[in-house]
């Protein structure tokens, strides 16, 4: 039986490098078709699991961000890709949102007990509204990758790349356990262990891409950032609805 489980562990080893592989090919084709670009700065590698302990001590450390952000979405299913861009921000306990200003309107806001996701732009008079899980991040990257990262994924990567002329580490991560995706790209500035891009693959093929600059660490942030107050005319939708 020793013998079966060791050739299973293999396997599975062997298995999940593959999906590593394949999740950066992937995802260096989808920046391709969203207009991304990654420049190496040199071969030489580092070790991705110290780089993403490192980041995990520097976001313990945090009890607030925000940053300035262009997100890049591309729909498989439709080879489309959507940008946009705005400021984020985030706080502990379990508090973020993202504002956007292009298109206008547009909110994310989590505020500590659910996920308000509001697309203006498309559906104005819809707001999807959504129980907060404990155990995910969510749209808060940064607590999704960086809380306990080391239990949670398979970590390879390390190779140093140019994002918007800070040289970072790329770190591949592939979950250990199933999540709503099926694996991500971080780069992580090692000057400073922040992340300064992000690149999430869902089981479809779509890809969230988000990049990060003007990050202010430790900011006065609103109260009222974290709340989202539905507009008159709006439907809340989901699994709470309007209940209060």
């Amino acid at each position: 039986m020793t013998g079966v489980a060791t050739g299973v562990t293999q396997e599975r080893q062997v298995c999940r490098g593959r999906i590593s592989s394949m999740l950066a090919r992937r995802l260096f084709l989808a920046f391709a078709a969203c207009g991304l670009a990654v420049v190496p700065a040199t071969a030489q590698a580092v070790d991705p699991s110290a780089v993403v302990a490192e980041a995990a001590e520097r976001y313990a450390e945090l009890s607030s961000l925000c940053a300035d952000f262009e997100q890049d979405l591309y729909t498989a299913v439709l080879d489309r890709s959507r940008t946009s861009a705005g400021r984020l921000c985030q706080a502990t306990p379990n508090l973020f949102a993202m504002e956007f200003s292009d298109p206008h309107g547009d909110r994310i806001v989590v505020d500590g007990a659910d996920a308000w996701v509001w697309y203006r732009s498309i559906n104005p008079e819809t707001v999807l509204r959504v129980p907060l899980d404990p155990a995910s991040g969510g749209f808060d990257f940064y607590r999704e990758f960086l809380h306990e990262p080391l239990s949670k994924y398979r970590i390879a990567g390390g190779s140093t790349e140019e994002v918007d002329d800070v040289v970072t580490v790329r770190v591949d991560l592939v979950p250990l356990e199933p999540r709503e995706y099926v694996g991500a790209l971080v780069w992580i500035d090692p000057a400073t262990d922040l992340i300064r891009r992000i690149a999430i693959e869902d089981a479809n093929g779509s890809v969230r891409t988000v990049t990060l600059t003007n990050i202010e660490l430790e900011p006065a942030i609103a109260p009222q950032t974290f709340v989202f107050e539905v507009p008159a005319g709006v439907t809340v939708t989901g699994p709470r609805g309007g209940e209060r």
